[in-house]
């Protein structure tokens, strides 16, 4: 019997927009026998509900194990529509198989590597997806973007002078492919205000926003001097923290994520990997070896050593490639950081 664990299953919807055009919840199937039976796990009340324009869903199962397998289908809660299985896959799946997937990394950034242990074993594929969801997480980090669809309700603080250049507003994560909602908000947790959607101007590359009132009575009462709208609501107040209130969604599509961003992925993937294939080249922490048997010897001898693994070389290329590139990425991506003045 296996052993009962929690598993959690992680599922990327790819194209959400079609998807959420003919479909409202997601359907987990789960195997217990090797694949032979596909039983639904999920019941009406658990189904997972689809929201236009979030990618990644998780469903936990608190009675799952290792061995079991799972499937996933789109289904129309209305009218019984629903979609064909997905591949079977196991739980702890990760969703960064939409920015680079496990084969990727071995023929793009280890190629030629052996990829086994002292006793012929493979690199378990655990391992590797480790190394890519880390290298994922440093990207995000670092830029400041969103690798896949995410959507984010981020707090931003009032500043008197952006407030009167209509509210410019720097969102932390790009690029933004939606605003779901803008709101002022009182230190209290009290709405003062929900910004409508064509008020909102949005520079989708750089994250940033500026609140420009349309045309109508409600603009021609709230529009201040210099572009200020709700004049005088803080008395000329110079900061406040948290005060407009961001929802939005973040990201590229799977499979759509820029091919440079996709190579500094796989370079810092790969960096974990050949540091520990390097080690094993000669066999665990060996340098080097010699056989001798009858008068006949046999050396060989590696780049390993107490501080350099076998792999070395083509490391120190890759983190030459990703220094150089860092800046260049920062700059298209990034752009112009500083607040209105």
């Amino acid at each position: 019997m296996p052993v009962a664990s929690v598993v959690t299953l992680n599922i990327l919807v790819s194209d959400i927009a079609t998807v959420a055009a003919f479909f409202d919840r997601i359907k987990v199937y789960r195997s217990t026998d090797g694949g032979a039976n596909f039983p639904e796990l999920t019941a009406a009340a658990t189904r997972i509900p689809i929201i236009p324009g979030k990618q990644t869903y998780e469903f936990t199962d608190a009675s799952g194990a290792s061995t079991y397998q799972y499937r996933v289908a789109y289904f129309h809660s209305s009218i019984g529509r629903e979609s064909d299985a997905s591949d079977v896959q196991a739980g702890s799946g990760s969703v960064n198989v939409g920015v680079l997937s496990i084969d990727e990394l071995k023929s793009h950034y280890m190629f030629g590597v052996d990829l086994t242990d002292d006793a012929g074993n493979p690199f378990p594929d655990a391992m590797l997806q480790h190394y890519i969801d880390a290298a994922v997480d440093l990207v995000e980090r670092e830029l400041d973007v969103a690798l896949l669809q995410k959507t984010y309700t981020e707090d931003l603080d009032y500043h008197l002078e952006d407030y009167a250049k209509y509210a410019w507003l720097q969102l932390s994560h790009s690029p933004v492919i939606s605003v779901a909602s803008v709101k002022a908000q009182y230190p209290t947790g009290t709405d003062l205000m929900t910004f409508p959607s064509n008020w909102i101007k949005l520079n989708k590359t750089q994250g940033q926003i500026q609140i420009v009132p349309a045309q109508g009575s409600l603009s021609q009462v709230l529009l201040g001097a210099g572009g200020a709208f709700l004049p005088m609501v803080f008395s000329g107040t110079a900061y406040l923290p948290g005060f407009f209130i961001v929802e939005y969604t973040a990201g590229f599509a799977a499979g759509a994520v820029p091919p440079i961003l996709k190579h500094l992925v796989g370079m810092l993937g790969a960096i974990g990997p050949l540091n520990i294939a390097g080690d094993l080249i000669a066999g665990a922490g060996i340098a080097s070896k010699s056989i001798s048997m009858d008068g006949l010897s046999q050396s060989i001898s590696t780049t390993s050593s107490a501080t350099n693994a076998g792999y070395g070389a083509r490391v120190i290329e890759y983190q030459k490639e990703i220094k150089e590139i860092l800046p260049t990425l920062r700059r298209n991506l990034k752009g112009v950081r500083l607040r209105a003045m």
